[in-house]
């Protein structure tokens, strides 16, 4: 996770200076074997996530912010190869404190995941006039 932010001064600005949490119930990751593309939903299991983010106002009209990954963990990469950073909510506080080095914060969080319920659903979520619920296979 932190070789990739190292390469990218503006970036290291915005850990040190523009830290957020996205909060979210879930989120949907897709797995790919071969042609085919399995979506799963992915919640965390006792709690709503906390997701690290970043943020920038750009040219003082566009506020935009970008959820940090990591490299995913062992059963997380059955899905994907990367994952977010979805933190506790005491590590949540942590990374908001602008007084918290940014580097430290990225070390000692470098691996970290709440416990997540993870559930296959229909590829139906993918079809923009689908309006009904998301159906769990």
């Amino acid at each position: 996770m932190a070789s990739v932010l190292d390469d990218d001064t503006g970036i290291i600005r915005r850990i040190k200076h523009h830290r957020g949490i996205v909060p979210a119930s879930a989120f949907i990751e897709w797995q790919t074997e071969g042609k085919q593309k399995q979506p799963f939903f992915i919640e965390g299991a006792e709690e709503p996530l906390a997701l690290a983010a970043i943020w920038d106002l750009w040219q003082s009209e566009l506020y935009s912010c970008a959820i940090i990954t990591q490299p995913a963990n062992e059963s997380f990469s059955k899905i994907h190869n990367r994952m977010p950073l979805a933190l506790t909510m005491a590590q949540a506080k942590e990374w908001l404190n602008p007084h918290a080095s940014a580097v430290d914060l990225l070390s000692a969080f470098s691996g970290a995941c709440v416990e997540l319920s993870v559930k296959k659903i229909d590829t139906a979520v993918n079809i923009a006039r689908y309006k009904g619920p998301v159906q769990f296979l």
